[in-house]
């Protein structure tokens, strides 16, 4: 083969290569022990969400088919629909990614971005697909939820729990930044990002021993309303910014959980 042929070829490769989303291929279904499940969530009813609600597999040969069939050449817009299924990958009893579906859209939300999901990828699995046995749980106190679900992951045929906010944090309570007198319309949310980090640098220099995560939950032109997962002990002292009427809220301790069926 001439050299120049040689290297178109390989260029023709990248490009075919750049762009794809091979979202299971860092994981080697062969020598490690991973679940794969499917949780629902909620959109409009679908017709093959409810032949195969919810699912899961061990099987190392379905895992790797998985692996060769999902693989998505094209991008998707975003599209306020919903999703039906969120497909996530486990080890130990927890999530350690996970992808949204929207059948009706042909969508999948990944790490790095949104792509274009044909509803095939996922009914030519139907029917050998097992199916979890799914628990929910109410608690008394936080402590002891925080107890038994220690106590859980240390068992084999648990699929998953999702981690809940009340594992870490008592509560949270909503504040209102004001990002300024600005006239570009969505200043807030197009550097909501960096806003947030700045936020968190302000918090920890305030209040160095509490810990609290940040995050958006909407808000205006020019402000933005922040909610913070923390201890009772950090909203009694906060005083940097207004409260919204989202003042603090104690977490109920609730759990769900997914394992194998015996």
């Amino acid at each position: 083969m001439n050299k120049l042929k040689y290297i178109l070829i390989l260029s023709l490769v990248s490009i075919v290569s750049f762009g794809q989303e091979r979202i299971f291929d860092k994981y080697d279904f062969d020598s490690e022990d991973y679940i794969l499940i499917g949780t629902l969530g909620h959109s409009d009813k679908s017709g093959l969400q409810d032949s195969l609600s919810e699912f899961y597999t061990t099987n190392t040969e379905i895992l790797n088919e998985f692996k060769t069939e999902w693989v998505f050449n094209e991008s998707s817009p975003f599209y306020a629909c919903g999703y039906h299924f969120f497909v996530h990958i486990c080890k130990n009893g927890k999530s350690i990614e996970n992808f949204a579906i929207n059948l009706y859209c042909n969508m999948i939300s990944t790490s790095n971005g949104y792509f274009y999901f044909d509803s095939e990828k996922l009914r030519r699995f139907a029917g050998r697909l097992d199916k979890p046995i799914k628990k929910e749980i109410n608690f008394e106190t936080i402590e002891a939820g925080r107890v038994y679900l220690d106590s859980i992951l240390r068992q084999k045929n648990l699929i998953m729990t999702l981690t809940p906010d009340w594992i870490k944090y008592e509560g949270e309570f909503e504040f209102i930044y004001p990002c300024g007198e600005l006239k570009k319309k969505d200043f807030c949310f197009e550097n909501e990002d960096e806003i947030l980090q700045n936020l968190t640098i302000e918090l920890k220099n305030k209040f160095p021993s509490e810990i609290f995560d940040l995050n958006s939950s909407g808000g205006s032109t020019n402000e933005l309303y922040v909610t913070v997962k923390s201890n009772k002990t950090l909203a009694d002292q906060f005083d940097l910014y207004k409260l919204t009427w989202k003042k603090w809220k104690y977490y109920k301790p609730f759990l769900t959980t997914w394992w194998i069926k015996k």
